[in-house]
């Protein structure tokens, strides 16, 4: 064909060629299978992988997985933490998100299978019958049957329908959204010779079919186009876009059609033009990004000023003999810069890597309560909210702006002729509230009694002018149902509506038979021919009709908006602008009527250029429209139309209450101004106390060039706003310039604004103004907008959040929407109730998550002080990667269920809802604020802990994996103190999550000991430690009283948050206080019994009173630890300061050399008593120190010299004897000896020296069967031949199992011995000390020998004791006085505007009332 591929029928280049029914390659063209599903089982790792890739925290703690791993095994730089310690916790996290993707993709897959195995008639040439295939069978070429109501399983052309003339409807909801009916029609050519071959029976389509070929296009996305042609019996005749079926419309009143199938599967059109909505990124997840920059910063002031302090403090520490004198891994890196990237490995927990995750699972509980709230159950249409955006359940808690359209949004869409003029006589009544609701259901033209006297007063034949436009010039189809009643299907709800009004005027329609039209008019039979339609668009604003009467006249019926009707009339009637604008104002939509008498040679002529038009080859749809327009000229103008589109129920409370949220509104509609204007004032959008400004291009609205009122309407609204609210109308012609020419302005006026009012706006001006407002409003606000049809989703796309209405207008908006709803009215409770509730939950969730991981890193950083600077990890690896998994557990349910107030109360109190809109609860003076809460937390358990390691040392729980293991108890429970103290909603899961977690930690610490050898044991000793569960409890106190006194000064000077009345401690899953019944629907409805913990004076004085007393108490019990009887002889280093002279003897005795030192025994000391000694400094916590060591050694195994060399530094000696076990810590090993002798008989007193080792301990160390006598090894009795039984024991000599767990902190104290016979008071002994252990070289190091009387809490903590007791009376004296305030009735603290900046309480960031 010489056509070009730009001409409908056209061939193109790269068009295809289909013959019928024999069914193409595979290879040529896809099968009909569709795949919505993201995943398939070859592609879910690589892309979910990637996809989790493109989250910053994923790609940061990767690349920090692989920083450890090069600072572990390559000589870059010494690396502190293992590799496998953030790189697992990374892959359960991303593992966690993959299964929950997985989980949603599996939905999809099971959706696809479901659509790819729906059945449809496919024709089989061979043997003439049609079978039933699955869709997912269907191949390009197939000639398929569509039986009515039947969806079209691909796209095919149209050979043939059950209707003679070819032509056929459908509904394309699925496609478009829209619920109106498509006309569409078979090849003409084919469609006659297939109702000659046929006879009405389907089968015999494979008479005509079987030699056919279709060309058709390429695929394309276009719905409203389609080019190619169609050959049978060697003629070719043209195909367009009315011949082309698409898959997943559905067939409508019409039997069956015939169609051979062009596009398959992927290549449909339906999946073509099938995207997801853009991706957005909640401003929450914007704003917590931004404070992860804060922390960022923490994390390299921190890593800065260690990686300083160790490059400075170098020199004193490498010099340290016992250290290996700086024998070990040559770093490749520069000291400073390798020893920074130690420190920002070391703190890369700042970072809490389990946010994320444990946020998705909250946000999956989030979006599971929106979308089974019974309060927004609609019982009309059976629908639950939808939750289409996961990660936006949040954001509707922060919405500054909605932009909200009309019809079907506010309204009902749910169409009623209310009142008609006729040659301007006015019939019907105006819309009222009070009317009462038809019996029968159905609503009916209430001004028939009117029409009837309007006959009689005005000419008859003018009232049938009009009822015949109503009944003829529309596209309604009509069909008898089975119980023989007229059921109507229309393109909207408005031309249904006229329809139905005409039979109460007396003009039914009855039928539509392809160009045949029948109605029965006054109880006459009347028939029509119809010659053209000129349907009705956007554009264009109207519809007309051409048709030849029953009489033989010839009319041009036509029907449309006012102002397109008024230009191309004859004359506009007197009556017609000031009933338009009464109308209006009752809030009617309008149309005018109107219709032109054609001569019957200019009708004909018209009809058939229209006729060719349709079949034209090029410029189809220019033509058609060029003929529109000379058919459509000098209308006569019958009359007019008023329809009422009722508001939906609550619409003006709803917006009442968003307003009062200190939300605006922009409504966005397509109506007149008048209507817009009294639905405003209907729907509590305006108000009469509002100062209104309009800015129309109308003439009689115009008060000046667009410019000029721009600059008019600026002024009055600085003027008016310092008194009243201002509202601001403004139309689609207005806007247009307005946007092009003086954006900025418009913006300056429309935040002056309370409501903004567009009218005649286009969909694409919607979306225009939400994204000046998005992207203009300084600082950025976050909008919402909502609406139910097609002509919405450019605005529901543009917002943040965008909410779909669940109407009459298909599916379209929902589809494109982040949520969707069945009634505007929902929006309060999605707003005021999920809104408020989730913002608070997520703000909370991520505060507590940067909290908890900054106190565990201050933590780190605090003991990196204390370590040599060397970058130690206070935590073993394994417990420290337990840290997020076990806080990751609770917090989940402070993101299920906590919320400042219950859901009546928040719905009562829609003022609450600024916290959200302001971004109070989560910005980065809350970080800030927080992490000084943080540093606080900090120090107080690192007081704590500190102040109690000499009387650890004394329970021999004062090695680096105990005494960091007690640490981190601390730690976990002051964590999950300060959770607790953020929660405000407290119910039985919630406490149960607490006990599970604090269950949990034990587990995991367990755990840990199967895992690491030198854990075993460790939670056995701390579980019989008292004092450890005396700091267990005394951090979080401590705690609580500095948190609680903070309160109590906010609570003094005035300063609270926001307070909510309160009417009790449950919440009612209604707004009106029903209980749900049964557990699941409690759960479900966020209706659980719970107790809502408040801020004031009472509670928070009894919290002091409470933490104050058993501080007191606590530190009572500690304080009376400084009776315990002890004597400290030091003999090496300079003196000690600070000691009690008659508990402290010093006496230097030199390295190498035997000393006698004698002493006195201030009080009687009643055995055992336990010989301990200490050596301070000594910095056993190194990192390169407790790294030098074997564990398999350790275990009997004696190893090759390759593998000593890989775990040890100090593996052979000077003479190339290979040292076994290998080490620093079997290096340096404490080598001193006591003897202890009375100096009144010279009798000496016997020192136990087993029994001093645990016996886990001595249970895995062990010596290789080679021990003792292989050649070539210098074993350990060798190196220091003076300790008692170490050439017997080895390894498994209890001083070595001491010495193997290194001290936590520099002051070295160990056990030595136990003496169990008494020693009177005042008593001297004589100290014998074989000072083999060399601490000269050590510049300050002291030696000491110390015996002490182990008490109830190991050692002496009265130092602590003292603490506690004036941080428990400070507890006490507010608690007091905030008691005292309260009997005395003292006025609670006056509430605070919440757009000033408050200072916050002490607790969680929001709950406070």
């Amino acid at each position: 064909m010489s056509a070009t591929k730009e001409e409908p029928g056209a061939a193109g280049q790269n068009d295809r060629d289909i013959a019928f029914g024999k069914a193409a390659p595979r290879s040529a063209f896809l099968g009909n299978t569709v795949r919505t599903s993201k995943y398939t089982i070859l592609t879910f790792l690589p892309l979910n992988l990637w996809e989790q890739l493109h989250r910053a925290a994923n790609v940061y703690f990767l690349l920090m997985s692989i920083l450890m791993a090069a600072g572990q095994y390559t000589p870059l730089f010494e690396s502190s933490v293992k590799a496998f310690s953030t790189a697992s916790v990374l892959v359960l996290m991303m593992c966690i998100s993959a299964v929950m993707a997985a989980l949603d993709d599996l939905s999809r897959h099971k959706a696809d299978a479901q659509v790819n195995s729906r059945s449809a008639a496919r024709v089989d040439l061979s043997s003439g019958s049609v079978v039933q295939v699955k869709w997912s069978e269907i191949k390009v070429g197939d000639v398929c049957v569509v039986k009515k109501n039947e969806e079209v399983p691909a796209d095919m052309v149209v050979l043939g329908s059950s209707d003679a003339t070819g032509r056929l409807y459908v509904e394309t909801m699925n496609l478009d959204g829209e619920t109106n009916l498509k006309s569409k029609a078979a090849v003409e050519k084919t469609q006659n010779e297939i109702t000659k071959a046929t006879s009405g029976d389907v089968q015999n389509i494979r008479k005509i079919v079987c030699e056919g070929k279709v060309v058709a296009e390429c695929p394309s996305k276009s719905i409203y186009s389609f080019k190619g042609n169609v050959t049978l019996s060697g003629t070719t005749y043209p195909l367009m876009a009315d011949n082309l079926l698409l898959r997943s419309t559905v067939l409508r009143n019409t039997a069956w059609v015939v169609g051979v199938v062009v596009y398959t599967g992927q290549e449909t059109r339906v999946v073509m033009n099938s995207r997801s909505a853009p991706l957005k990124l909640s401003t929450l997840e914007k704003t917590t990004n931004r404070c992860m920059l804060v922390i960022i910063v923490l994390q390299l002031v921190m890593t800065i000023v260690c990686a300083s302090m160790f490059t400075s403090t170098k020199g004193d520490f490498t010099k340290l003999w016992y250290l290996g004198s700086g024998e070990g891994k040559k770093l490749w890196l520069p000291d400073a810069f390798a020893y920074f990237l130690t420190f920002f490995c070391l703190y890369s927990n700042l970072v809490p890597i389990s946010m994320y995750s444990t946020l998705e699972l909250a946000n999956v509980a989030q979006r599971l309560f929106v979308s089974k709230d019974m309060s927004m159950y609609d019982k009309a249409t059976d629908k639950f909210a939808n939750v289409r955006s996961m990660n936006l359940v949040q954001e509707i808690g922060m919405i500054s702006y909605v932009f909200s359209d009309k019809t079907g949004t506010l309204t009902q869409n749910v169409m009623e002729l209310r009142q008609i003029s006729i040659d301007g006589e006015v019939c019907g009544k105006p819309p009222s509230a009070a009317d009462p609701p038809p019996a029968d259901g159905k609503r009916r033209f209430s001004g028939a009694e009117d029409v009837v006297n309007a006959r009689r007063k005005l000419r008859g034949t003018q009232v049938d002018k009009f009822a015949e436009i109503l009944a003829v010039c529309h596209t309604v189809v009509a069909e008898k149902a089975a119980d023989g009643e007229l059921k109507m299907e229309a393109e909207s709800p408005d031309e249904l509506a006229l329809v139905q009004a005409a039979v109460d005027m007396g003009w039914s329609f009855q039928q539509r038979n392809n160009d045949q039209l029948k109605v029965i008019a006054n109880g006459k039979e009347k028939r029509y021919q119809i010659l053209g339609i000129n349907t009705f668009t956007s554009a264009r604003k109207r519809m007309s009709m051409l048709v030849k009467r029953d009489t033989g006249e010839y009319v041009l019926l036509a029907k449309g908006a006012d102002n397109i009707m008024m230009g191309i009339s004859t004359t506009v009637p007197g009556y017609l602008k000031s009933q338009l604008y009464d109308f209006a104002c009752q809030g009617l939509r309008t149309l005018v009527i109107g219709q032109k008498i054609m001569p019957a040679r200019e009708a004909l002529a018209w009809a058939e250029k229209y006729t060719a038009a349709q079949s034209a080859m090029t410029n189809r749809d220019q033509q058609l429209d060029e003929l529109t327009a000379q058919a459509e000229q000098s209308i006569e103008i019958i009359g007019i139309t008023a329809v009422e589109d009722k508001l939906q129920d609550y619409v003006a409370e709803t917006i009442s209450n968003v307003k009062r949220g200190g939300v605006k509104v922009w409504v966005l509609t397509g109506d007149k101004l008048e209507t817009a204007r009294n639905i405003g004032f209907s729907c509590s959008v305006l108000s009469e106390n509002m100062e209104i400004i309009i800015m129309d291009t109308d003439p009689e609205n115009a008060t000046g060039s667009p410019s000029q009122q721009m600059e008019k309407a600026l002024q009055t609204a600085r003027n008016a706003q310092k008194n009243k609210p201002v509202g601001l109308m403004i139309t689609g012609g207005m806007l247009e310039t307005v946007l092009a020419d003086d954006g900025d302005r418009l913006l300056e006026l429309g935040e002056m604004c309370d409501v903004v009012i567009a009218c005649r706006v286009s969909p694409s001006q919607k979306g225009e103004v939400v994204k000046l407002v998005r992207y203009g409003v300084k600082p950025s606000p976050v909008t919402l907008a909502i609406g139910d049809g097609a002509n919405d989703v450019a605005m529901i796309q543009e917002a943040h959040v965008g909410v779909g209405i669940s109407g009459k207008e298909g599916t379209q908006a929902v589809n494109a929407a982040d949520f969707a709803i069945s009634q505007f009215s929902f929006l309060m409770t999605l707003m005021m109730v999920h809104g408020r509730w989730n913002y608070q939950r997520f703000s909370k969730f991520v505060l507590f998550s940067f909290h908890k991981n900054i106190v565990q890193c201050l933590q780190l950083f605090t003991y990196t002080f204390l370590c040599a600077y060397s970058g130690t990890s206070l935590y073993e690896d394994w417990v420290r990667n337990s840290f997020n998994l076990i806080l990751g557990f609770p917090v989940l349910f402070l993101g299920f269920f906590d919320r400042d107030s219950d859901r009546s109360q928040s719905l009562a109190d829609p003022e609450g809802y600024s916290i959200g809109r302001l971004g109070q609860e989560l910005n980065i003076a809350k970080i800030i604020f927080h992490i000084g809460q943080a540093i606080l937390l900090s120090m107080i358990i690192s007081m704590v802990s500190l102040l109690t390691y000499d009387a650890f040392a004394v329970s021999e729980l004062a090695d680096y994996y105990t005494w960091g293991t007690i640490c981190y108890v601390c730690l976990i429970v002051a964590s999950l103190y300060r959770l607790a103290f953020m929660i405000t909603t407290w119910n039985a899961i919630v406490v149960l999550a607490l006990i599970l977690t604090f269950i949990g930690l034990w587990f995991a610490l367990f755990v840990c000991g199967m895992l690491t050898t030198l854990m075993g044991g460790v939670v056995t000793q701390i579980l019989a430690s008292p004092l450890q569960w005396v700091c267990m409890l005394a951090t979080p106190l401590c705690a609580m009283v500095a948190d609680l006194v903070l309160d109590a000064v906010c609570l003094a000077f005035g300063y609270s948050n926001r307070k909510i009345r309160r009417t009790g401690g449950t919440e009612g899953a209604q707004s009106r206080g029903e209980r749900s019944v049964g557990l699941k629907q409690q759960f479900l409805q966020q209706d659980l019994p719970s107790f809502q913990r408040e801020r004031n004076t009472k509670t928070v004085g009894g919290g002091l009173l409470f933490s104050g007393t058993v501080l007191l108490l606590l530190g009572a019990a500690l304080m009376s630890t400084a009776s315990l009887p002890m004597a400290w002889v030091q003999y090496a280093g300079p003196p000690l300061e600070g000691r009690h002279a008659d508990e402290f003897t010093f006496k230097k005795c030199n390295d190498g050399s035997q000393c006698d030192i004698s002493f006195k025994i201030k009080e009687k000391m009643q055995g055992p008593i336990y010989v301990m000694y200490s050596v301070d400094p000594f910095y056993m916590n190194v990192n390169s120190f407790m790294k030098s060591t074997s564990i398999n050694e350790l275990k009997g195994t004696l190893g090759t010299e390759k593998e000593a060399t890989a775990a040890c530094i100090s593996k052979v000696n000077e003479h190339h004897e290979r040292l076994w076990p290998c080490g620093l810590k079997a290096a340096s090993l404490f080598n001193d000896t006591y003897v202890l002798r009375r100096m009144q008989d010279s009798k000496q007193i016997k020192i136990q020296e087993s029994g001093i080792a645990w016996d886990s301990d001595l249970r895995w160390l062990k010596n290789p069967k080679e021990y003792p006598n292989t050649a070539g090894i210098r074993w350990l009795y060798e190196r220091f031949p003076n300790i008692n039984g170490l050439r017997k024991d080895g390894v498994k000599n209890e001083h070595f199992a001491v010495w193997n767990r290194p001290a936590a902190l520099p002051n070295t104290l160990k056990l030595w011995g136990i003496i169990e016979e008494n020693l009177a008071a005042g008593e001297e002994l004589i100290l014998m000390v074989h000072s083999n252990f060399p601490v000269s070289q050590l510049g300050e190091a002291k030696k000491s020998l110390i015996l002490v009387k182990k008490g109830l809490f190991g050692g002496r903590t009265d130092a602590l004791g003292l603490v506690l007791v004036v941080v428990g009376f400070i507890g006490l004296v507010f608690g007091i006085a905030l008691v005292i305030a309260h009997l005395m009735g003292c006025r609670e603290p006056t509430t605070v505007a919440v757009d000033e900046v408050e200072m916050p309480l002490a607790g969680a960031s929001s709950g406070s009332a």
